[in-house]
């Protein structure tokens, strides 16, 4: 890191809410890029770096209007900025590919959207991302997935709202469960915690979409291995859960 670097680093403002993160075990907390506006992306990664967070990284992709992938998350470019700028980082990548860039396409578009999240991954694999989560039929897919997993990397399967966790693959690593609908900035469903229990004697569970610190310590205790954090931290004004009693 050159000197410019070390002294933007040393002038990283503290993240305004996340005294509570300390009441959690070490690394049970990841912190969400994708929350930060597209402009604040390296403070952010700077901010949770600094408070040895580990990151989550939300690549989502989409067709855009003339029918080719399209990135309206964490993009390519800034997954190798995050690896090249935070080395020593745990980086973890969520793949999401919304409905709409598979509905009523063509065999042409899912061929460049299949070398689209190979992109991804190959870029995931080359930065020494720990993990990345992936929807239930490309975690399956070994022919996309055999790269990362010859690097180290794990495969971890998302699970939407609505999908059925009974079907879980035997061999998985870990389930993400997710308490919104993945891409969105809805309202956490904590309901969905229940999920945790479940699968938590037989792999690894990590929790995103609209976690606070109440889902955050709910989600630790029934078992999950990490949850992940974004606008709980990073906005201006402190969540409800965290301005008033915790349950």
């Amino acid at each position: 890191m050159t000197a410019p670097q070390l002294a933007a680093r040393d002038a990283v403002r503290p993240l305004p809410h996340a005294e509570w993160i300390g009441e959690l075990p070490e690394g049970a907390v990841y912190g969400s890029l994708y929350a930060a506006p597209q402009g604040g992306r390296e403070a952010a990664a700077d901010r949770f770096a600094d408070a040895g967070l580990p990151m989550h990284l939300d690549v989502i992709l989409d067709r855009d209007a003339h029918g080719e992938p399209a990135h309206r998350g964490i993009t390519i470019a800034e997954l190798r900025a995050c690896g090249a700028r935070h080395p020593d980082s745990l980086l973890e990548v969520h793949l999401i590919v919304l409905t709409g860039a598979q509905h009523g396409a063509g065999p042409e578009f899912a061929s460049r959207l299949r070398a689209e999240i190979a992109a991804v991954l190959e870029v995931a694999a080359a930065i020494g991302a720990q993990r990345a989560a992936l929807p239930a039929d490309i975690a399956s897919d070994a022919a996309l997935t055999e790269a990362f997993r010859a690097a180290g990397g794990e495969v971890w399967t998302v699970l939407a709202p609505g999908d059925d966790p009974a079907p879980l693959r035997a061999d998985a690593t870990g389930a993400l469960i997710m308490l919104i609908e993945p891409g969105t900035r809805d309202a956490a469903r904590p309901e969905l915690l229940d999920r945790i229990p479940r699968l938590a004697p037989n792999v690894q569970v990590g929790v995103d979409g609209g976690v606070d610190a109440a889902i955050a310590r709910r989600a630790i205790a029934l078992g999950a291995h990490h949850v992940v954090v974004g606008r709980a931290l990073l906005d201006p004004e402190p969540p409800e859960a965290v301005r008033g009693e915790q349950p």
